[in-house]
């Protein structure tokens, strides 16, 4: 055993959890106060939940550059604030997305998902005049799609009789 096991272990017997979920918890504080002071202040606020908290300091653990912290830091105090409601998927993917911009190689990516996307339009099954569209992308790639759909849409006579959607 070292430092950490000792102090995940009495921690863990403080909280009534287990030795694993203590050692969670260390690592989020460790963050926090590390790499992310403007999350950590959100948090203590209660103004930031500590499951958008926790996606944030797992997913951005292979961040290894202090610039690319900091950046990271202010742009996560200026959106977490509105990530609470969003599902874990979402949530996942929007943590992703701006870790991507700042630290590319800092993307964490199971190797199955990855390996395992693609983006198909069109089925044999498609009703006349209309094409399915589905798939799997990485959540950068899903960002840079939604936005660029978004682009399209509004360029859309005001004119036009169909809603954004259609």
């Amino acid at each position: 055993a070292d430092v950490w096991d000792c102090t995940a272990a009495e921690i863990g017997a403080a909280m009534n959890i287990s030795h694993r979920k203590a050692s969670g918890q260390m690592r989020i504080a460790e963050t926090l106060r590390d790499h992310l002071p403007a999350l950590a202040a959100l948090f203590s606020a209660g103004r930031v939940c500590a499951r958008v908290v926790a996606v944030i300091t797992w997913r951005t653990r292979l961040i290894t550059d202090e610039q690319v912290w900091a950046l990271i830091d202010t742009e996560v105090a200026q959106r977490a604030q509105t990530w609470g409601p969003l599902s874990q998927d979402n949530l996942t993917k929007a943590v992703d997305a701006l870790i991507a911009r700042f630290d590319p190689a800092a993307v964490i990516a199971a190797q199955s998902a990855k390996h395992g996307r693609d983006f198909t339009i069109g089925h044999v099954d498609d009703e006349d005049g209309v094409a399915a569209v589905w798939g799997a992308l990485l959540a950068a790639d899903s960002e840079v799609l939604k936005k660029r759909v978004a682009a399209i849409v509004a360029t859309v006579c005001d004119q036009d009789p169909r809603s954004a959607a259609e």
